[in-house]
């Protein structure tokens, strides 16, 4: 379910179910290009980011996910939720290190997990 975010926000809603992986990705990857973006490769480090993340997330949670983008200066804000802590999933590589190599920033708490990306 897409629905408004705070003024000049992207939000999408899905079930806590792996069939809704590719939603999230194409989400985020349709926004950003309809922002702007032309770049395929950063697109495709989008998606896999994206689907890091969301993949940590369901391996844990049975909540629904909430994946909101805010458009800023420089990139975009990417906040998926809720995201329980990182260590929790036993999983090697840890997902949190695969994640911080593909976003510019990314910061965790509150159960919500921000990643920056810097618009190429």
């Amino acid at each position: 379910m897409t629905s408004p975010g705070p003024a000049g926000t992207f939000r999408l809603e899905v079930p806590a179910d792996p069939e809704y992986l590719s939603q999230l990705r194409v989400f985020a990857a349709a926004v950003a290009r309809r922002l702007g973006v032309a770049d395929d490769g950063w697109l495709d480090d989008l998606k896999l980011l994206i689907s890091e993340a969301a993949t940590y997330a369901l391996g844990i949670t049975t909540e629904r996910l909430t994946l909101e983008i805010a458009p800023t200066a420089t990139g975009f804000d990417f906040t998926l939720s809720p995201v329980p802590a990182f260590g929790q999933s036993g999983s090697v590589p840890d997902p949190y290190d695969v994640i911080t190599s593909l976003a510019d920033i990314a910061s965790h708490g509150d159960d919500r997990l921000v990643l920056a990306l810097t618009r190429p």
